[in-house]
């Protein structure tokens, strides 16, 4: 009937206008993702194909790691190179003849001279810092040129929300740094168990040169 007729177009109107105003606040959602997180993440966007939830609208992204309670982070690097730049100012600090960071702590350059990481998983990397003479573009400040690669926070099926890429990747490239609030061990555990009530554990143990536990996570 006419009336059927009309109640079916404006229920399709008032869908329409629904995921409308939907993906009107994941844009809104995502344009405060770009403000909090700058320009280390010059091309996050949000999307939902799973349904019609938003964002935990209460979380905080964060730039840099930021202590927690009863933990010190020095901003001061141990060790820093003069690299002159005679090599060329983007690779100089890649240069197996020159002493950089890498070498002055032990270890072999971490980055090739596109930027990709060359050494084995596990292996410390020695990037420069605010004591060397090098500048913003030397070769080894990757990290700290921010992401380069296009992501999206998602909704997964089964798993909540996450975080994608949305271009193939090089092996090696740089897509993003763990950071958040360095915590203790102690601490860490008390968190763990109550994450674990809750399915949400992204805890991440600062172990790398202790052979006992971990003194701080994040």
């Amino acid at each position: 009937s006419s009336q059927a007729h009309a109640w079916q177009l404006n229920a399709e109107l008032s869908s329409k206008s629904f995921k409308w105003q939907y993906r009107k606040l994941l844009r809104q959602y995502s344009h405060k993702v770009k403000e909090e997180l700058g320009p280390s993440f010059p091309s996050v966007t949000v999307e939902n194909k799973v349904d019609f939830n938003l964002p935990p609208l209460n979380f905080t992204f964060v730039r840099d790691r930021f202590a927690g309670k009863g933990v010190h982070i020095s901003d001061d690097s141990l060790i820093g190179c003069i690299c002159s730049g005679e090599v060329g100012v983007r690779d100089c600090c890649l240069s197996p003849d020159v002493e950089c960071c890498p070498h002055l702590g032990g270890a072999a350059s971490p980055y090739n001279n596109k930027g990709r990481l060359v050494l084995k998983p596990g292996l410390p990397i020695y990037e420069c810092n605010a004591r060397c003479s090098c500048g913003p573009d030397c070769g080894n400040r990757i990290v700290q040129r921010g992401s380069q690669v296009k992501t999206a926070i998602y909704k997964t099926a089964d798993k909540g929300w996450g975080l994608k890429t949305l271009q193939d990747i090089p092996k090696g490239t740089f897509v993003v740094e763990y950071v958040g609030e360095v915590i203790t061990f102690d601490e860490a555990e008390k968190r763990g168990m109550e994450y674990d009530a809750q399915g949400l554990t992204y805890l991440f143990d600062l172990d790398y040169q202790s052979n006992d536990d971990a003194v701080f996570t994040i």
